[in-house]
C-alpha cells in the first residue's frame, strides 16, 4: 500500500505520452485520441517555456482534442523541422511515425 506522500508524488508527475495517444499530425496540427490529455499537453509545453493557451494566441492552441501550432511563433516560425523537433523534445513522440 502506498503512503500518502508516495500517492501525492504520483499525482504531481506529468503524463508520459506515447504515439498511441495521438490520431494524426498534419501541417501545424496534432490530433489527440482522448481530449482529456489536452491539459497535459498544455502543461508540458508551458513547462518547456512555450506559450500554450486555450483559444487563440501564443505558440500553440489547445482546443478540445486538437492542438494547433502557430506558424508565427518566434520559436519555430514557418520551419516545420523546428516544430517537429520541439514536439519531439517536449512530448517525446516522433510525429513522422504517426499515421
Amino acid at each position: 500500500m502506498k503512503t500518502f506522500k508516495e500517492f501525492k508524488k504520483g499525482l504531481n508527475e506529468a503524463y508520459q505520452f506515447s504515439k498511441y495517444d495521438f490520431r494524426y499530425y498534419r501541417k501545424y496540427e496534432l490530433e489527440l485520441k482522448n481530449r482529456a490529455y489536452g491539459r497535459d499537453v498544455e502543461a508540458a509545453f508551458n513547462k518547456a517555456g512555450y506559450k500554450a493557451s486555450i483559444g487563440r494566441g501564443g505558440d500553440l492552441n489547445v482546443m478540445g482534442s486538437t492542438i494547433s501550432f502557430n506558424n508565427n511563433s518566434k520559436h519555430w516560425g514557418t520551419d516545420e523541422k523546428k516544430l517537429k523537433a520541439a514536439i519531439q523534445k517536449v512530448l517525446g513522440i516522433d510525429v513522422d511515425r504517426l499515421r
